[in-house]
């Protein structure tokens, strides 16, 4: 994609748009970057706040949670299949938890109805890491499209590359906008960056 010409761009857009079904797309330079907009909307309206993920997780999602001004707390995995359960997340909530991130692994989603249904309960936003999950759906309807946004990845290891490159989905227009604005802004978080978070939160340092 090259900034001085939108037209690649845009027939990705209305591409990604027809495969997955979404309302909104937009494109970053990487996932963690459109992690990071989606969770920086949910910081706006609740700084502090905490987000429920499960502890098996790429180091660079917590970072992001961290990053956006809130608080990731870890759902021990107790699932085979990588992903939390709803009866340990349920433990897991407190007055300040804001909104819950799923992890797809493996290309397998979580049970997303019930995810919904268990968010909506306790008015938190639920958001989904569909980093290794393009493609998949569930009832019809794709990952990344159950709650308020869904980032993808298209990185060199996954399931559609692009080399590099990243793409959050929502059919809510409050946060499409949002995307699309953070997608204008050019902001691309390094992987410096979230490696020293990391190092910092561990009482450590990086030597690169």
């Amino acid at each position: 994609l090259r900034p001085d010409d939108p037209r690649p761009r845009e027939a990705l857009r209305a591409d990604l748009r027809a495969a997955l079904g979404a309302r909104h797309v937009a494109l970053f330079p990487d996932a963690r970057t459109g992690l990071h907009a989606m969770l920086r909307r949910v910081a706006r309206d609740a700084p502090d706040g905490e987000v429920l993920l499960p502890d098996y997780n790429f180091f660079a999602v917590p970072a992001m949670v961290r990053r956006a001004g809130l608080r990731p707390v870890f759902v021990d995995v107790t699932s085979p299949h990588g992903e939390m359960r709803l009866d340990d997340a349920a433990r897991a909530v407190t007055p300040r938890t804001r909104a819950v991130l799923l992890g797809h692994y493996f290309g397998r989603p979580n049970d997303l109805p019930a995810w919904r249904a268990f968010a909506d309960a306790r008015g938190l936003t639920l958001l989904e890491d569909c980093a290794h999950a393009f493609g998949a759906s569930m009832g019809g309807r794709s990952v990344g499209r159950w709650g308020a946004g869904g980032a993808f990845s298209l990185s060199l290891t996954k399931g559609l590359t692009g080399v590099m490159g990243g793409v959050t989905v929502t059919d809510d227009d409050a946060m499409g906008a949002w995307l699309r604005d953070a997608e204008r802004e050019g902001v691309v978080v390094p992987r410096r960056e979230v490696v020293g978070a990391i190092a910092s939160a561990l009482g450590g340092k990086v030597l690169f």
